[in-house]
């Protein structure tokens, strides 16, 4: 059972405090999932909650996401590169004075494969990087596929409502509002249980 808290404004403030939300665009019309797990402190140190969260393996990376007025101050991002940037399709140099501000999002090689956020392309999240660029003074968010390693990609309102229920995502923004579990403290076990009974 979900519990809708307000519109994405919710996300905004949370990022900052070190909760996991996720993000879906649009759960009535074309679905379309875009999975982030927002936590500065993830940013800064280790991933292994969370890739304990998503069932996923030490060695699997993190990718970033970053607004398209941030990405070169960030990432050596080019006029040659920049397209491809857009779609996660390349790695590039994570420039060295923020080699150790995202420690969780840079590869061996001080590379990271960015995807570049556009407000033509997804104003909401660009909005929620912005808040918290505003709030932290980091222009990155963690950016990960939706889906616990070896399932498929969640790409239904039901199997993102299970997401949230099986605590993989603390909240889950759209379009339309915000929304958490309706019982949050319950353990995954009793959300399930809860969840069954509604």
């Amino acid at each position: 059972m979900l519990r809708a808290i307000g519109r994405g404004g919710h996300a905004l403030r949370s990022t900052s405090r070190g909760v996991l939300p996720a993000t879906c665009d649009n759960l009535v019309a074309k679905i379309r999932l875009i999975a982030s797990l927002c936590c500065l402190d993830s940013l800064r140190h280790s991933t292994s909650s969370e890739n304990k969260r998503l069932n996923r393996s030490e060695f699997m990376p993190f990718a970033p996401y970053v607004l398209e007025e941030d990405a070169e101050r960030v990432f050596e991002i080019t006029p040659i590169n920049r397209y491809a940037a857009r779609f996660m399709t390349i790695t590039c140099a994570v420039r060295s004075e923020w080699r150790s501000r995202i420690p969780a999002v840079v590869h061996v090689d001080n590379t990271a494969r960015p995807q570049i956020i556009r407000d033509a392309d997804n104003p909401m999240f660009a909005a929620i990087l912005r808040e918290f660029r505003a709030r932290t003074g980091v222009p990155v968010l963690i950016n990960t596929s939706f889906n616990v390693h070896e399932e498929p990609i969640i790409n239904r309102p039901e199997e993102c409502g299970r997401a949230l229920i099986d605590g993989r995502v603390d909240f889950v923004v759209t379009k339309f509002a915000a929304y958490v579990p309706a019982h949050p403290t319950a353990t995954q076990s009793e959300r399930r249980r809860l969840a069954a009974e509604a």
